[in-house]
């Protein structure tokens, strides 16, 4: 089998990639490999579908007919054992060959796992199996108590989710706050007050010490000596790069992913990396970051692809990462730095809705946090991306 593209991952980049590439190529042929055996999928929405809100199909990135319709051989539940870069060709977990011209890695994240704390009952929230399994489990065992590890974004969007569907709802955090990639201390006790008032209990500053089953009950032991029964556990501690096929061949990374260059080509000739598995250099943080959101993978995508058929046509330029979700009746956005030190200026607006907060530098905004009820959002991400200078009054009029 041969593709004058493939593609390794079949998530925001990838899909965005495989569209980009036709719409360049009517002819070229392209196969587009993932490991789960879904149709790709928007992973913004789980929440939706863990809420029952949505359905699987209903968060699908592209109607059901469109790889077909476009020409784009999408291989499903299929996993790629080994890249050989000189062959240009890929070895799958069958043991089959594929070959290629160009290749993009797209293969995203996974879960993190506690090694002490698995078997039934214990799950990850990380993609639409786990939803699938989470449901099924909860509905066959009449789960009511949850424990959620972690009070990431991902363990904060499904406390909002069970609690929702009356589950009572255990937080253990081993940071002193919530959202602690996002939020400063005043923001996180601003969430924490409503996630209270939702009937969440939160532990923070606590880690799990141990854990016993009996009877389909979970005994856990918590550092600060507290004891929960629980009939389930999820575990939200984060997600890794997926980028061990990347290191087997040589390809160069650092502690933010894959290493690519302007044109988001790879150590290696003819291989493109793009979305969650590469790191990219924040403006306003002034050092390199994981990806980690959407809109930007799918960014990258589009113009790996249009390298990928026109070489070095498109450079990729670097935006500061605004992070954006909805939980507990509250809007969220945040972005560049949280923390400022003398030379920043530092505005702060509170009520009993919201809770703002701006950095800047003279008229630059180099960091944002907005929880509750927003306002401005356009404006406010057009000046952390420096488009325009961002000023107080303009945003308080708005």
């Amino acid at each position: 089998m041969y593709y004058d593209y493939l593609i390794i991952g079949a998530s925001a980049a990838g899909v965005a990639a495989a569209t980009k590439i036709r719409s360049l190529d009517s002819e070229g042929t392209i196969g587009c490999i993932d490991k789960q055996d879904k149709i790709p999928y928007n992973t913004c929405l789980l929440v939706d579908v863990l809420s029952e809100e949505k359905t699987g199909k209903e968060i699908s990135i592209k109607p059901d007919l469109f790889f077909e319709e476009k020409n784009i051989d999408l291989l499903l539940d299929m996993s790629i054992e080994k890249i050989e870069p000189q062959e240009k060709k890929v070895i799958t977990s069958q043991k089959k060959e594929i070959s290629y011209d160009t290749l993009l890695i797209s293969t995203g994240t996974k879960a993190r796992s506690i090694g002490s704390i698995s078997g039934q009952g214990v799950f990850n929230f990380h993609e639409l199996g786990d939803v699938d399994r989470i449901q099924e489990y909860s509905k066959n065992n009449s789960v009511k108590n949850i424990l959620i590890i972690g009070a990431g974004l991902s363990g904060v969007e499904a406390a909002d989710a069970l609690v929702k569907e009356g589950c009572n709802i255990f937080i253990v955090e081993r940071q002193s706050k919530v959202l602690p990639e996002f939020l400063n201390d005043k923001a996180s006790h601003f969430l924490v007050d409503r996630m209270k008032k939702a009937g969440i209990t939160i532990l923070s500053d606590t880690t799990v010490q141990k854990c016993e089953k009996s009877e389909e009950i979970f005994s856990v032991t918590c550092s600060s000596g507290q004891t929960l029964s629980v009939e389930m556990i999820l575990i939200t501690t984060g997600s890794m790069q997926n980028i061990c096929l990347a290191e087997e061949i040589g390809i160069k990374t650092d502690s933010c992913g894959v290493i690519v260059n302007e044109y988001l080509e790879t150590s290696k000739k003819d291989i493109f990396a793009a979305g969650d598995v590469i790191g990219l250099i924040s403006p306003a943080l002034q050092k390199k970051v994981r990806n980690g959101t959407w809109p930007e993978a799918v960014k990258q995508g589009m113009i790996a692809a249009q390298n990928m058929v026109q070489q070095e046509s498109r450079k990729y330029e670097v935006a500061t990462v605004l992070t954006s979700s909805r939980f507990f009746d509250l809007a969220f956005v945040s972005g560049g730095l949280l923390s400022a030190d003398d030379k920043k200026d530092v505005f702060i607006y509170q009520d009993d809705d919201s809770y703002y907060c701006f950095i800047k530098e003279k008229d630059r905004l180099l960091g944002v946090v907005m929880i509750g009820q927003l306002r401005a959002v356009g404006y406010v991400r057009r000046a952390l991306m420096g488009l325009i200078p961002f000023d107080r009054d303009t945003f308080l009029q708005s």
